[in-house]
């Protein structure tokens, strides 16, 4: 059988699901984009990217292989799949290709027809900020969508390939999908509470973007990407067609008999809850971290925080393998296997926590590109006078009762690093479990440091709560900011 004919017999299969298709991707970018260009309203830029476009073909790279690749679930359509006159490779091939098409070719349409109204349409003037759409531009991003598509089908694929009936299938490509953001937030929930942390300027907030596909992919379509994720964008193809090729191996070895049974690839299963169950377990026992193991004055395993992660945790894979093995599991194997992965989690929250956040408090930007630091005082108390500026200072939020001074001395420079280099150090020095009053964030002035190069850019952001009044006293003389009453108007109380 040709393939020509074959995807003929497909899209006349499914041709209500690719009219829907074209239809969504219609709704989605350029009708969209034609209302905003007749109404002509003035006080609006037009934001013209495909964005939109690239959601869109999220959600359907995650459903669309549910449709095309259905027969799995049933044995009598397996069976009359199988007895066609065509290799099973192929077979799965043509179907995987038949999926792509119909999602990449609306999208491919629906972006040239916004190219066109953006181009013949619009008014100028809503194009102010963004410029014209130019033709460079609307190949740029239907590349990217191109490319970046194979890779949003292929988690839903696997797990229809590796599971016996449609509910599993559901509930595995869900975690598939959301295994790349569930790292992403293992990441963070780690590495954004160390001695010095500045949210949305540091990396703890962004260093894993990359990792997420569905990031990246719809990320890289924003007028702002600027070719910011294309490697990403490539690597994660290039896995795309690893994955395929694992696909088109599984597809070929499948085991019609074994659907509805309790598994088609033996280790999917137990690997897949391991692997997130770890995850999820690393997410609470990381954010919960400090109060158990840092502040707290009693041993881990008597907190209360612990032992309801601990019991709470079995319970929910408890019922994960009630629903796997469609019944009551064996106790004991339940038992072992939980306290493995609880284990696991312990130790790399610990590795985490402790060696990561170390290295990130004690990190320190390099001297030789460091030109000035621009420090910065604040309290959270507004200013008496309404003319005071107002700026934002984590972790206050938009303040006016603050001091700022920027130190480009070279010796100056020097001390300050070194200053902060010694608090950071006697942070990490500190008996977090016995902290006193006197020691409490509410009663110590607050810094923000921002190292800046010779261009102006940041190098790296801290913000410290200062301890010690040798440091404090220090960084005041060389300055001139004031810690204590950061507007230089009035005086308050720490």
């Amino acid at each position: 059988m040709k393939t020509k004919g074959y995807l003929r017999h497909l899209l006349k299969q499914h041709r209500a699901i690719a009219v829907l298709y074209f239809v969504i991707s219609l709704i989605a970018y350029p009708v969209s984009l034609l209302f905003q260009s007749i109404s002509k309203e003035p006080l609006r830029n037009l934001e013209y990217a495909p964005v939109s476009l690239a959601i869109v073909m999220v959600a359907l790279g995650a459903v669309t292989p549910f449709i095309i690749y259905s027969f799995i679930y049933d044995k009598n359509k397996m069976d009359t799949y199988f007895s066609l006159p065509i290799r099973r490779e192929k077979l799965f091939l043509t179907h995987f290709l038949f999926s792509w098409l119909i999602q990449i070719i609306p999208m491919l349409i629906s972006n040239f027809l916004a190219f066109l109204i953006v181009n013949f349409i619009t008014p100028n003037y809503l194009l102010l900020e963004f410029g014209p759409y130019t033709f460079t531009q609307f190949l740029t991003w239907s590349g990217i969508m191109i490319i970046g598509s194979v890779i949003l089908q292929i988690p839903s694929l696997l797990a229809i390939l590796c599971t016996t009936n449609l509910f599993n299938g559901f509930v595995y490509a869900l975690v598939l999908h959301f295994v790349p953001s569930t790292i992403q937030a293992v990441w963070n929930s780690s590495t954004t509470g160390f001695f010095g942390y500045t949210p949305a300027r540091e990396f703890g907030n962004y260093g894993l973007t990359k990792l997420e596909f569905h990031s990246v992919y719809v990320l890289s379509t924003a007028h702002e990407a600027n070719g910011e994720y294309l490697t990403s964008l490539i690597i994660w193809f290039v896995i795309a067609l690893a994955l395929l090729a694992l696909g088109t191996w599984l597809f070929k070895t499948h085991q019609v008999e074994r659907t509805n049974t309790t598994y088609m690839v033996k280790g999917f299963y137990p690997a897949v809850i391991a692997t997130y169950g770890i995850l999820l377990l690393l997410i609470l026992l990381n954010n919960s971290f400090d109060y158990i193991f840092v502040y707290a004055s009693e041993p881990f395993y008597l907190n209360i925080t612990f032992i309801s992660i601990f019991l709470v945790a079995f319970v929910v894979l408890f019922i994960v393998e009630i629903i796997r093995f469609h019944g009551l599991p064996k106790i004991g194997r339940t038992i072992v296997f939980y306290l493995l992965l609880f284990a696991v989690a312990l130790g790399l929250s610990f590795f985490l926590n402790v060696t990561v956040d170390a290295h990130l408090t004690r990190k320190m930007p390099n001297r030789s590109k460091v030109d000035k630091i621009e420090l910065t005082s604040a309290y959270y108390q507004e200013s008496e006078y309404v003319d005071s500026p107002s700026i934002f200072v984590y972790p206050f939020g938009l303040v006016t009762n603050y001091s700022q001074e920027t130190v480009e001395d070279d010796a100056a420079v020097d001390e300050i690093m070194a200053i902060h280099k010694e608090m950071a150090d006697a942070w990490l020095e500190m008996d977090h479990s016995d902290l006193h009053e006197d020691r409490a964030t509410f009663n110590q002035p607050h810094l923000r440091l921002v190292y800046l190069d010779s261009e102006g850019d940041e190098l790296m952001v801290r913000t410290f709560y200062v301890y010690s009044l040798k440091h404090r006293s220090a960084i005041e003389d060389i300055s001139g900011i004031d810690l204590i009453s950061p507007h230089i108007d009035k005086e308050v109380s720490w």
